[in-house]
């Protein structure tokens, strides 16, 4: 008996610290796990891994100046992890369609109204859009983070913004989970 009282001991004290060593937070990636191409040194990739010119290093200044001074709306988009980078990729109505100099992210194809319009916030270099309303009928409407990668602006209105989101929570068929993000390309609205 006293045999069986231990094992179970055993047994209850490893389950315990297995369940007490993990988070629901992704590990962090490692830049060797990297396979796919990468950003840095003035470029970043875009859709099927293809490196552009883009302005990593932008400044707090020139964040503020391009989203109080330009009507911005969503290009396109493509999902990557550390693998894999995708084609150009339909969007459904869950994600942003334009941001507006009055400090509003619209989401214009989102099926519920209480979601069309949200606010955001910037801290640092993310791009914080958070629910104007009440959680209503049991449906919640999650607060998103964006990374901002690379803003480049340009005076001839043509400018352009990308943003990465993280899609541990809603992962993607044929991607890693732990390392999935949704890239997001945005071009201002040209002044008339």
């Amino acid at each position: 008996m006293k045999k069986v009282i231990f094992l179970f001991t055993v047994i209850a004290t490893a389950i315990i610290a297995v369940s007490c060593g993990h988070s629901d937070e992704p590990d962090p990636v490692k830049p060797d796990e990297i396979t796919r191409v990468k950003d840095g040194n003035g470029k970043v990739f875009l859709e099927n891994g293809v490196l552009v010119d883009a302005n990593i290093d932008y400044t707090s200044a020139e964040l503020s100046k391009a989203l109080t001074e330009n009507e911005w709306y969503f290009d396109y988009g493509f999902y990557y992890d550390n693998s894999h980078v995708s084609p150009k990729k339909e969007f459904g109505g869950y994600w942003p369609t334009n941001i507006h100099v009055d400090g509003t992210i619209e989401y214009s194809k989102f099926p519920r109204q209480e979601g069309k319009i949200r606010d955001f916030s910037i801290n640092g270099k993310e791009l914080i859009s958070t629910p104007r309303t009440e959680i209503h009928s049991g449906f919640a409407i999650p607060v998103e983070k964006y990374v901002i990668i690379a803003l480049d602006l340009n005076d001839n209105g043509s400018s352009r913004m990308i943003l990465d989101r993280q899609l541990s929570a809603a992962p993607i068929d044929g991607y890693d989970a732990n390392s999935s993000y949704a890239r997001l390309i945005w071009h201002t609205i040209p002044n008339d």
